[in-house]
């Protein structure tokens, strides 16, 4: 019997166990985790009615529709509780591939501008800086340590210094700006030095817009918070919500949805239109639409009408691709700015699709 010939050479086993290390780093890059925090039930700040809502409502989006890995939510903490929850958080996070990070509920700035986290015992008094570090959580200490543990992106949302009914006992409400850093971003609910809305029904305006937006995941994140800050703008014109942060404008928190492409091109109007009356946006020629050219989403109308406002009134959008594009960019989220000639079908006795307009880029 030779056990030789049926044993690996030593240089399989290396190669095996390179195969094995490789495959566990895939895995472990691809790990989403998530800490979600309301604290609402404040034993010497005034009650809130909505952050445990903000904080369930959010935490069933990233768990069922981005289906995170781990999804964490924590209710009316302590300040010893609520520190060791950071702490475990940031170890969980570490080379994780994205990272979530919300808190809802009260915030303070201390005199020399730092942010804090309030949890439901916190007596801030005179909002005195050594008060502040012994009863509530730093927000840069939050931020700094998620930056250390150095995932792929990571999202620190603070929805924080809420405006509830009587609300105001602590003096130096509203959050300071205190920057994100590489692969980091901080989104607040609202701009430096202001309060956000704890809301009129179950859920505040930002939370409730932050989740319509992160079921974009065809949207990359600045995108996504560009629309959230519009869209609570127009519901609450006082509160405007801003970000910080060094994140590239093309950062996902998941993988978005492949093209799925026909196998060649094919007769224009033969598909449904989408919301915005849009046709035959894979492949054959670009859709020159109504909207006027703009470098961003921010302030884009919300209700499918066109854009006739501000940016370049001179360029139309140009939407979708064409037949000589690569198959990435074959998509209704790729724009471009040019002039181009418009092609229109008037609507006949058969039944005809509506708004069968293509165009080239000219």
């Amino acid at each position: 019997m030779k056990l030789s010939s049926r044993l690996l050479h030593p240089a399989s086993y290396l190669v095996l166990l390179l195969l094995l290390w490789a495959a566990n780093s895939v895995v472990a890059a691809e790990r989403r985790v998530a800490l979600l925090i309301g604290n609402a039930r404040y034993l010497h700040e005034n009650k809130l009615g909505n952050p445990i809502n903000d904080a369930e409502l959010l935490g069933d989006v990233l768990k069922n529709t981005l289906k995170f890995d781990e999804v964490r939510i924590d209710r009316n903490l302590n300040v010893h509780a609520m520190d060791k929850v950071v702490e475990d958080f940031a170890k969980a996070a570490r080379g994780a591939d994205s990272v979530v990070f919300y808190y809802s509920g009260h915030g303070i700035k201390s005199p020399d501008r730092r942010n804090f986290l309030l949890p439901i015992d916190a007596r801030t008094g005179t909002g005195d800086a050594p008060a502040l570090d012994r009863q509530a959580v730093s927000a840069e200490a939050v931020r700094d340590k998620l930056k250390a543990a150095g995932a792929r992106v990571t999202l620190l949302i603070l929805d924080a210094c809420r405006d509830g009914p009587g609300a105001g006992k602590s003096g130096n409400k509203g959050l300071a700006r205190n920057g994100g850093g590489n692969g980091l971003l901080v989104a607040y609910a609202t701009e430096e030095d202001q309060v956000a809305q704890d809301g009129k029904g179950r859920n505040s305006p930002y939370a409730e817009a932050l989740a319509q937006a992160l079921k974009r995941t065809d949207l990359p994140i600045l995108e996504q918070l560009d629309w959230v800050a519009d869209e609570v703008h127009r519901k609450e014109p006082g509160q405007m919500p801003t970000r910080d942060g060094n994140l590239r404008a093309k950062a996902y928190l998941v993988n978005p949805p492949a093209v799925q492409l026909a196998s060649k091109t094919h007769p224009i109007g033969q598909k449904q239109a989408n919301a915005f009356g849009l046709h035959d946006m894979h492949g054959n020629v670009w859709e020159w639409v109504q909207d006027w050219y703009h470098d961003s989403y921010s302030g884009a109308p919300s209700d499918g009408v066109a854009w006739e406002s501000g940016g370049e009134q001179n360029f139309r959008v140009l939407r979708g691709g064409s037949w000589n594009n690569k198959p990435a960019n074959l998509r209704s989220a790729n724009r471009n700015n040019n002039t181009g000639f418009r092609f229109a079908s008037t609507a006949h006795a058969r039944a005809a699709p509506p708004r069968v307009a293509q165009a080239c880029s000219g």
